[in-house]
């Protein structure tokens, strides 16, 4: 099937820092971004605003819809609070 993706938008000023900025989270271990897009270009077909670039990114409840559409249980939770990316643990 089809595994729908998130995508935001960014200001293209912004690319360089953004892109260090998830590079030195995935060598923490976190993950999830598909792609990035080049300043005012569109990102897997769809467009960008002027003077911005688009990042996907798989999060939220989509991964765990495409899960359970295989029949696994899935539980989902809101985190309550925002918390330090180095107090977080790999599950």
């Amino acid at each position: 099937g089809m595994l729908p993706a998130n995508l935001i938008e960014a200001p293209a000023d912004a690319k360089e820092s953004t892109e260090r900025f998830i590079s030195g989270l995935k060598e923490k271990g976190w993950g999830g971004i598909l792609a990035f897009g080049q300043p005012n270009e569109p990102i897997l077909g769809v467009p960008v605003g002027m003077d911005r670039f688009g990042i996907s990114m798989i999060g939220g409840l989509i991964p765990a819809a495409a899960i359970r559409e295989t029949g696994a249980a899935v539980d989902t939770f809101a985190p309550h609070l925002l918390i330090p990316i180095e107090d977080m643990k790999r599950i």
